[in-house]
This record gives C-alpha cells, structure tokens and sequence, in this order.
C-alpha cells in the first residue's frame, strides 16, 4: 500500500492506495475527515461512506464523517459547569438552543505520521490546542489514525492533556454509510442487548427515561431513526447491505454509546459511536476526565463482509 500527500487551493488531501486504486481519502484542512472510503468483501471493493464534496466539507453538511470533541451530540443551552466554574459554548443549534458536536468537527489538522507495508497503511493527523477560547479553556493535543489493512478498517483517538488542570470530555464519530451509493431504505441494523435513551421530542436531550431493549433490529424501510442507545451487552453491531454486504462494528468498550440517524431521503444511516450520552457535561453520564500530562485512547474497527448467498 501507498500513501500519497497532495494539495490544490491550499486544500491537502492524503489518500492511502493500493495497486493505483483509491482505498482512503482524508480532508486534513477540514477536520480530518475521511471523504471516501473502499473496503474489501469477496475479493472485491466496496464504496461503504456517503459521499464528501468540497461544498460539503465547507459547509459541514449533516456534520458527515465528523470527529466529535470534547463532547459528542448536543449540550443543553451550550452551558456546562466543572470543577466550580461555569461555561458557555456557542450556540449551533439556535432553533432548540443547543450546542451541537463540539469543536473539532471543522478544525484544521496537521500529518504527524505515515506508514506503509504491503499489507497495510495509517496515517495520523493531530489538532493542537492551546486552551485559549473561555468556554473551554482546557489545552489538549487530539489525535487521530486512520489504519487500513486488507481484512478491514480501524479509527483511533488519542487525547493528551497538555494544560495544567483536568479537563473533562468525551468522543465521537459521526459516519455515514451507504454501500456502493445504494440507498438504505432496504438496509437491517442489529445490535445486542441496548438500552434507549428517550429524547425530548422538541430538543434532543435525554429526559433521564431508558428502555431496555433484548435484541434489536432495525429494518430501516420501517424505521426514521434519531435516537439514542447505550450498549449494555457486547460491543458489537452490524448494518447489512445490499448483495449480502455486512458492515460490522467492533467499537472499544469505553464507546458503549450510540446515535443512530436517518436523514430523510432515505440514501444514508449515520452511526454514531459516542463514550458518553447525550449532553453528558451536565447529566454526567460517561463523563471522563483527564488529569494533566495524562492520555486517554479508543478506537473502531470495521470490517466488510459478504455472506453466502444460499438461495432462499
């Protein structure tokens, strides 16, 4: 495998390749965000993302394939309090007054590292930041690595306090998936035992009301889904796809939070592995805090599959 750094309009792209074939593409002046991806199944590849423009990126449309820091999903009011001091994040959501995704999902990154052998390839990017703004003034160096390999697909965080104080956090990522450009209306997602979070109907935050739920499967031509779950039993799911196509999905066990999104159309699903629920800085539930000096890690692996087509 290759990896191969360009740039046009001051605009890097770093793409991971494989006999002259595109396997991986990442935006690191947007975020670091994958703008496209092919995965292996049957000795063939896959589109498995929805995709990415440019117009996309600079207008952070539906927040595709975003990193999600120091929180994931949205915060009450975009206030928060820690440690004795109050907090307040810009408002993005100004029609239920929430603050949406953080403050990564649009920062710039810098390529720190790459590697490649013929069976595999990773790149790291790293946002510095130095704790300056006032509602969060925590300073921290956030990484991210995408590692392609043959059998599949993996995306690690790492979070360095580099400041003086604790801070506290949470992390997300923010796919969409869509395998070969096929819409999802014929799509099933499972999961093991989940509880789901209820939402308030008008603002999307947790009403502190949970549902327990065995076995679930979604059929996604029966369901509109913007809800929230946490994992309560294996850490692992699975969106089948068209041509017996499976994605499945090995989060590290801290990711045991969930956001599942249907946009309307029909075409995507985004799958959200979160560390912490929804407006967690003040319902503090999967809240971390990092103490100086300290780093914290996760990951997600993902692999493509095909299952025998057996006839019936």
């Amino acid at each position: 495998m290759k990896i191969i750094q360009s740039s046009y309009d001051s605009k890097q792209r770093v793409q991971i390749t494989h006999d002259d074939k595109v396997l991986l593409t990442v935006a690191p002046w947007y975020g670091a965000k994958l703008t496209d991806m092919k995965l292996n199944a049957g000795r063939e590849f896959h589109e498995v993302l929805w995709p990415i423009s440019d117009s996309d990126l600079e207008s952070n449309s539906w927040f595709k394939q975003s990193i999600l820091f120091p929180f994931p999903n949205r915060l009450k009011d975009g206030q928060y309090h820690f440690d004795g001091q109050s907090y307040q994040f810009p408002i993005n959501e100004p029609e239920v007054n929430n603050q949406l995704h953080g403050m990564l999902f649009n920062a710039p990154f810098k390529v720190t590292e790459t590697r490649e052998s013929d069976l595999e390839a990773s790149i790291t990017l790293a946002h510095e930041y130095s704790g300056n703004l006032p509602y969060y003034p925590f300073a921290f160096v956030f990484e991210v690595t995408y590692r392609y390999y043959l059998s599949g697909f993996s995306v690690g965080f790492r979070l360095k306090n580099t400041g003086k104080k604790r801070l506290p956090f949470g992390i997300g990522w923010h796919p969409y998936f869509q395998i070969d450009g096929v819409g999802v209306k014929d799509y099933i997602f499972s999961a093991g035992e989940l509880e789901e979070i209820e939402l308030d109907r008008r603002t999307s935050i947790p009403t502190g009301k949970r549902k327990p739920l065995a076995h679930s499967v979604f059929l996604l031509n029966e369901h509109i889904l913007d809800n929230a779950y946490q994992l309560t039993g294996e850490k692992t799911y699975v969106l089948k796809g068209p041509e017996n196509l499976r994605i499945l999905f090995r989060p590290s066990d801290s990711l045991s939070y969930l956001q599942l999104f249907t946009p309307d159309g029909g075409e995507t699903i985004a799958i959200e592995p979160m560390t912490c629920n929804v407006n967690a800085f003040n319902n503090q539930e999967g809240l971390l805090t990092l103490e100086p000096s300290d780093s914290y890690d996760c990951e997600v692996q993902i692999e493509l599959t095909k299952e025998a087509d057996t006839g019936q």
